[in-house]
């Protein structure tokens, strides 16, 4: 397919042949040079990563667990000429329950084909911004949700061979890209990049994709991903070196139990060790806490309570280290999610700078 669309499409768009003319080595969609640098993240550190690209068109999900890089694009699913069809997979109802504040269907289809049309345009209001963070949570999050049904469907599972048997036969819940074994999270595109604030860009990870255990949050600072693959594949340390020290922003550890509990019991204990000394973290069911700690790795011992798994089983210890980036280290303990409390969301963050009345009416 990926051959397919360099010969029939890239090379027949406006320009192709003098542009080739100019160049020494071919010239890649973006698509394939993002994957070239997310396989090297991967390889380099030895991790599971996942990586979101929000384009205007197109939205592309890059993972590499067992050291297999699987890529998919969702068409039509983007924040510029595809917004309003964004709008339209996601649904009004599902855009509006991340809106600290109340908007009408129409006002928010009006304010987003006016989007599609002037898609250079840089949010002006609060609300706007809100607004086109609330679309790109829900385009993140059905692009994944598409992802892992390619993953699934992908795996060397044998199927059964009779067309009619396709159709009754389900597919495994098994995916390869499980977010209990995620180890690096990663954003990219102008709506990360962009971001006026470091944990917004984190929210939008956050509250798209529910990363489950421990999971190191970063962005594309500059967007620079797809050049830099494009120069991996003619000096691959030197994209590397400049992509990890220069363009790679740690927006720190996410800590992300799993399991049922009522609001306000507890459930997870956090010992930070530094170089002086321990600090002790006992964060209850239903929150979303920030531990402002200096930026640097710790090495942390992280107890669930009994109902709840950090990636080693229902109540059982995880010994790891700890990325304080950022925007600090972020535990996220809100399993199913009660929309009514978006407002006190952004406000444990700070992420953007909510007056009361904004608040859902």
């Amino acid at each position: 397919i990926h051959r397919r669309f360099l010969e029939h499409v890239v090379a027949h768009a406006p320009g192709y042949e003098k542009l080739a003319a100019l160049t020494s080595a071919p010239i890649l969609p973006t698509q394939g040079a993002i994957g070239y640098i997310i396989e090297d993240i991967a390889e380099r550190f030895k991790q599971t990563v996942l990586g979101i690209n929000i384009g205007d068109a197109t939205t592309d999900v890059y993972s590499v667990f067992k050291s297999k890089l699987i890529r998919t694009v969702s068409g039509d699913l983007g924040l510029g000429t595809s917004i309003s069809n964004s709008l339209k997979e996601a649904g009004y109802k599902k855009i509006a329950r991340w809106l600290p504040f109340s908007m009408e269907e129409g006002e928010m289809r009006n304010r987003l084909r006016n989007k599609m049309l002037r898609q250079t345009t840089v949010a002006y209001e609060l609300n706007e911004l809100l607004l086109e963070h609330a679309v790109a949570k829900e385009v993140v999050r059905l692009a994944f949700e598409q992802h892992k049904g390619s993953v699934v469907g992908l795996r060397g599972v044998r199927r059964a061979r009779d067309v009619g048997h396709i159709f009754d036969q389900s597919l495994s819940s098994d995916s390869l890209a499980s977010l209990m074994d995620l180890d690096l999270l990663i954003g990219l595109g102008a709506i990360f990049a962009q971001a006026p604030r470091y944990d917004q860009a984190l929210l939008i990870l956050l509250d798209a994709i529910r990363p489950e255990g421990v999971t190191t949050l970063a962005i594309d600072q500059y967007s620079t991903a797809s050049h830099l693959g494009m120069l991996s594949t003619l000096n691959r340390e030197a994209a590397g070196e400049v992509f990890y020290n220069e363009c790679l922003a740690y927006l720190g550890s996410a800590i992300a139990p799993v399991g049922d509990g009522e609001s306000g019991e507890p459930c997870v204990e956090i010992a930070l060790h530094t170089e002086k000394d321990t600090e002790q973290f006992a964060i209850s069911v239903g929150s979303l806490t920030r531990l402002d700690i200096p930026q640097g790795i710790y090495r942390a011992t992280i107890k669930p309570s009994k109902h709840f798994n950090v990636g080693k089983g229902p109540g059982r210890s995880l010994t790891t280290e700890l990325v304080s980036g950022l925007c600090g280290i972020v535990v996220d303990t809100r399993g199913n999610l009660n929309h009514n409390d978006v407002h006190t969301w952004y406000e444990a963050l700070n992420a953007y700078p909510l007056s009361k009345e904004s608040d859902r009416q």
